[in-house]
């Protein structure tokens, strides 16, 4: 049995894959399996894995489902004692794996930990990045940290597959925030560690993230209001599980209202008011009408000024 199950969805990342895939190849330390699931790949994907054989490599295939439904089809076939996800488009340092073991082993088994990422647009910008010693913040559960106000992205998290097969994975739904759903859902398992250092991960910033899709993740913050509604999560400490919840609902609302979609904006704000009351965010609380006013009346400057000609570019 592994250490560690690394598990990796791929959807049409034939141009990114081989470099994903060696960086967990290329660890420092040797005790994983790699499981890739090509969720429905058409462009190739599955050529440059195939190309990529190595007896550590499991290559899965399903039709497109979606990365959380990957994921979950990663972890049934899964062996690890703990689970460590890498997105297809993210890097992982040579050093990673070895810093998630001493970890674990300082930290006397987490249920859960999550390590420091660097975005990066080009791969030479993560050579400059140097192994330091090990630092570390442990506490009692997620919950417990939920002040600290982490980037939780799954290429920074390991946590142990039976804890994660109990909890039932991830969201299979194709939308966004199927990883914070996740992590409410282990809110209370014994054992979060946050490694402060060294970096471990690098977060590839492109215009294909997933986190740039709108709706995508509109409907994905909703997906977590209707699970905190219907008590799918953890009650035993409702003010870090609301802390956490609205902050990722009130970038969202705010996001809906640049784009112009104030239905959608003014949803969120409501079904949310009460806890951001509860939480003291008056910042965004007094704030959000004023942005939605200012918002309208520059919408509807533009709108006039288009259907008048007023403030077109002059044609040479």
């Amino acid at each position: 049995m592994p250490r560690f199950s690394v598990i990796m969805p791929a959807y049409n990342r034939h141009h990114l894959i081989r470099a994903a895939v060696e960086s967990v190849l290329n660890q420092t330390f040797a005790d994983f399996e790699l499981i890739v699931v090509d969720d429905g790949s058409t462009d190739g994907t599955l050529e440059v894995l195939r190309d990529l054989a190595d007896d550590r490599v499991t290559l899965m295939q399903q039709a497109n489902a979606g990365p959380g439904a990957a994921r979950n089809r990663g972890m049934q076939q899964a062996a690890g004692d703990y689970i460590a996800f890498l997105d297809s488009d993210d890097l992982y340092l040579p050093w990673t794996l070895q810093t998630y073991a001493d970890a674990i082993e300082q930290a006397d088994e987490p249920s859960m930990l999550i390590s420091a990422a660097k975005e990066f647009a080009e791969e030479n910008e993560l050579k400059q990045i140097m192994q330091e010693v090990l630092a570390m913040d442990g506490y009692a559960d997620y919950f417990a940290a939920a002040k600290e106000d982490f980037w939780i992205g799954a290429s920074v998290v390991a946590a142990k597959r039976t804890t994660l097969l109990a909890v039932g994975g991830f969201n299979n739904a194709k939308v966004n925030q199927e990883d914070c759903d996740l992590w409410l859902k282990l809110g209370n398992e014994p054992g979060f560690v946050a490694i402060r250092q060294p970096i471990c991960s690098g977060r590839r910033w492109h215009d294909q993230n997933v986190s740039h899709e709108t709706d995508r993740n509109v409907q994905g913050v909703q997906y977590l209001i209707s699970q905190y509604k219907n008590n799918h999560y953890p009650k035993g400490n409702p003010q870090a599980l609301l802390t956490i919840l609205t902050r990722h609902i009130r970038p969202a609302a705010l996001a809906c209202l640049r784009q112009g979609q104030r239905k959608v904006a003014w949803s969120l704000y409501r079904q949310s008011f009460a806890w951001n009351l509860a939480l003291g965010r008056w910042r965004f609380l007094i704030g959000f009408p004023i942005k939605a006013i200012f918002n309208s009346r520059t919408h509807t400057a533009c709108a006039s000024g288009a259907s008048t000609g007023k403030g077109a570019k002059k044609q040479a």
